[in-house]
């Protein structure tokens, strides 16, 4: 079936000497799952296997520093060392797990952030190819290295790059994206060196030419060697003309493929895109890198579906796809395209939330809509000894979730929900068109429900009687929230809607619309209203917008209202609606009346809890799960229903 369905992205191809399987590839990522002596960890082992065992063919691993000394770069998160004869031993124990699942075993390596560093102090400033501003404090000059310096870096590639064989790697990705320090030396704005690792285009890819000729020399004629470049920087230093002149350079430096991608610290949502960045985002961008080279193109940016994947392989855009947080939603990405099923694959929903914004935030990766990730070697679904009959109350992402895990360990599960369709808060979050991926994981949860053999009962409130007659052994309350409404004056007339109504049914019309709320709901539905032809302006009480959401996909929030025309007015506190005006007050007591054909309210959410105390009184074994504990945002949904089944026995 797979083959009839994905014939392109199912077919065996060659990087260099090395056989790939098929053309789907795991894109190394950070996970901060090392060990704190820089060891790959044993969390990490079963994590890059499971990816492996679910069909990939080649899994790049996230990249190791070569040497911590000349750029010991500060990380957020912990990091593998692969600096000694030590780390062979864990190594070899990594490339086995991924082999031996199926993959074959690809490695990156960096020589670190340079002038990106994470942190930028002037008594121990960064290192970079020339003196220039630290991203994290441009106050602070960074210290460019000596050449002495970077040959010991080229020798100390080349050492990692034997030990990385050694262990029984089949092939080593050169970190050369992204702004860290080897892009750094590419870029003519970074690169100001006057020795012969500086000047020309030419001498500022010595660097790089030198790391091919060293890993080569070291790691043999049996070993792939690949560069990962950042081929436009989307206005922040190399644009695209240029990245096509480096490709070439690769080429004819003897690299076995390129593996394209976008963006620097600086526009850091090109190297962690956003939904509002669109599916394959920088597949246009390979396209251009494949006419210029002979050798393989490596694909990758929110690349979520086969069809999209398949595509890519057949135009010739690219010669594999490298697949980043998918692999994250979904181990088995690639079991389930080549089985013919992608309705089964758990989609990603392009968050960045508990990928790397948990990173950001000094823990360990995750993901939103897949909770064993990163914890597959505890969070593993066995069949339970002991079946049991489990009622879950809500069909939203904590219900489903919920009722998926308890079914899949054995239990016999009954789902209650009150609406006439599954999906609860989940309904008005998938209609904006850039939901894209959060759509596919609604019909994902829905599926389950089927797969999995769960009776469900829509239509159907659940109370103490209600739930009493299901029989259940275990209760999992997740009646989710109900959008918060204000007792303030005007808020009953015909023009005010929450912002679930407008997502679900629509406006009565278009014009001017004023959206009370600037949290993430509130600027997500301004995007969407925008795009339907309606003039938004965006209300919100604190100092900034959208500042529950992560960093990244933040930025790119506020871009796209930027470019929408959506005007954000903060500080401004609502107090009522007059005769279709809203009138604020400001932060110096002033007030303020803005005109308004229409009305939204994206305020918040209220716990749905009057059932909870109810059920304890009877049912001996009650949880709770969602937005009905606290409204938060659909990974706590997920995470929590999954937690809520997997602690039955």
């Amino acid at each position: 079936m797979s083959r009839k369905r994905y014939p392109h992205l199912f077919s065996p191809a060659k990087i260099g000497p090395v056989e790939i399987p098929n053309r789907v590839v795991m894109a190394p990522m950070g996970t901060g799952l090392v060990d704190s002596d820089g060891r790959y960890s044993w969390e990490q082992i079963e994590y890059y296997a499971s990816r492996a065992r679910g069909g990939t063919g080649l899994i790049l691993v996230e990249a190791a520093m070569v040497e911590m000394k000349i750029d010991p770069s500060p990380f957020q998160i912990k990091v593998a060392v692969i600096d000694a004869a030590d780390k062979i031993a864990r190594l070899t124990d990594l490339a086995h797990a991924i082999r031996y699942s199926g993959a074959v075993p690809g490695m990156q390596l960096s020589l670190g952030q340079g002038s990106q560093a994470d942190i930028a102090e002037a008594h121990n400033p960064p290192v970079s190819a020339s003196a220039v501003p630290a991203f994290a404090n441009p106050e602070v000059i960074c210290r460019e290295i000596t050449t002495e310096e970077v040959e010991q870096l080229i020798k100390a590639m080349a050492d990692a790059a034997e030990r990385v064989v050694n262990a029984g790697f089949s092939l080593i990705e050169v970190h050369g994206h992204a702004g860290y320090l080897i892009d750094q030396f590419l870029n003519p704005a970074t690169n100001k060196r006057t020795d012969a690792y500086g000047g020309d285009e030419e001498k500022r890819f010595r660097i790089v030419k030198e790391l091919h000729d060293a890993i080569r020399e070291r790691a043999g004629r049996n070993t792939a060697v690949t560069f990962r470049l950042s081929v436009d920087h989307k206005g922040a230093g190399r644009n695209l003309a240029e990245g096509l002149r480096i490709v070439k350079m690769l080429e004819e430096a003897g690299y076995d493929a390129i593996h394209v991608d976008a963006g620097n610290y600086v526009t850091m949502p090109w190297i962690f895109p956003p939904t509002y960045l669109g599916a394959a985002c920088m597949a246009d961008l390979a396209a251009a890198v494949k006419k210029e080279v002979k050798i393989p193109v490596i694909a990758v940016g929110s690349i979520i579906k086969p069809e999209i994947a398949e595509e890519i392989i057949k135009s010739g855009s690219a010669d594999f796809v490298a697949l980043g947080r998918s692999l994250l939603a979904d181990p088995d990405w690639a079991n389930k395209a080549k089985a013919g099923n992608p309705e089964e694959i758990r989609s990603c929903i392009l968050c960045n939330e508990f990928c790397i914004g948990r990173l950001f935030q000094f823990k360990n990766v995750t993901c939103v809509v897949n909770p064993a990730c990163g914890h597959e070697h505890y969070f593993q679904l066995r069949k339970t000894d002991s079946p049991r009959r489990v009622t879950v109350i809500g069909g939203g992402p904590a219900g489903m979730e919920a009722a998926r895990v308890a079914a899949a360990r054995g239990h016999k599960v009954t789902l209650l929900e009150k609406e006439n369709s599954l999906g609860g808060q989940l309904i008005p979050a998938t209609r904006p068109s850039f939901k894209f991926g959060l759509a596919a994981y609604l019909n994902y949860l829905r599926r389950q429900m089927d797969v999995m053999g769960i009776d469900v009962r829509l239509n159907t409130e659940a109370n103490a009687d209600v739930v009493r007659y299901t029989r259940p052994d275990v209760v999992i309350v997740a009646t989710g929230a109900v959008p918060y409404i204000p007792e303030l004056p005007g808020l009953a007339g015909g023009n005010v809607h929450t912002a679930n109504d407008v997502l679900i049914t629509g406006l009565p019309g278009t014009g001017k619309v004023v959206i009370i709320g600037g949290g993430l709901v509130g600027c997500e539905t301004a995007l969407h209203l925008s795009g339907q032809g309606n003039r938004v302006t965006i209300v919100e009480a604190l100092a900034e917008a959208a500042r529950d959401m992560n960093a990244i996909s933040r930025q790119t929030l506020l871009e796209e209202l930027e470019k929408a025309g959506i005007e954000l007015r903060t500080g401004l506190e609502f107090e009522k609606i007059d005769s279709g005006r809203v009138v604020c007050r400001t932060g110096n007591g002033g007030a303020e009346e803005l005109q308004a054909d229409f009305v939204v309210l994206a305020l918040g959410s209220v716990p749905q809890r009057k059932l909870i105390n109810e059920l304890r009184e009877e049912f001996p074994f009650v949880m709770e799960a969602g937005d009905c504990i606290r409204p938060r945002k659909v990974g706590d949904a997920v995470h929590e229903g999954f937690a809520a089944s997997w602690r039955i026995g």
